[in-house]
């Protein structure tokens, strides 16, 4: 009797996956973007999140893994989401700090001088 098709319970694949669970509203920006603001959009799962991330962000490749603002920990479990939560979505690559990002297009720019000087 409990295990009756298209019960909801807390624990197993309806819960992994969200099935029948509630809409929430959460924000999403992409991976390395530090200028444009978290795009709101409501939704019930991890992959019609995916999903969503991939149009509304206009991602040239598939949105594959979510990261917390906060700090860069990869959400893969829908119970990890909360009401409005800012996620970063990823085609595939690590999370990418601020940091990081400075430092890479420093890196570039300082190259860039050093080609342009050998000329």
């Amino acid at each position: 009797e409990s295990c009756r098709l298209g019960q909801s319970g807390s624990s197993g694949i309806n819960a992994e996956y969200g099935v029948g669970k509630q809409a929430l509203p959460v924000y999403i920006t992409r991976n390395g973007d530090f200028r444009s603001q978290p795009i709101r959009v409501v939704v019930t799962s991890i992959e019609g999140l995916l999903e969503t991330a991939t149009t509304r962000l206009n991602l040239a490749r598939a949105a594959r893994r979510l990261f917390n603002s906060g700090g860069g920990g990869e959400v893969a479990v829908w119970g990890e989401v909360t009401r409005d939560m800012v996620l970063v979505v990823s085609t595939g690559e690590n999370y990418v700090r601020k940091e990081e990002q400075r430092c890479r297009k420093n890196s570039w720019t300082a190259s860039q001088r050093r080609i342009g000087s050998e000329k």
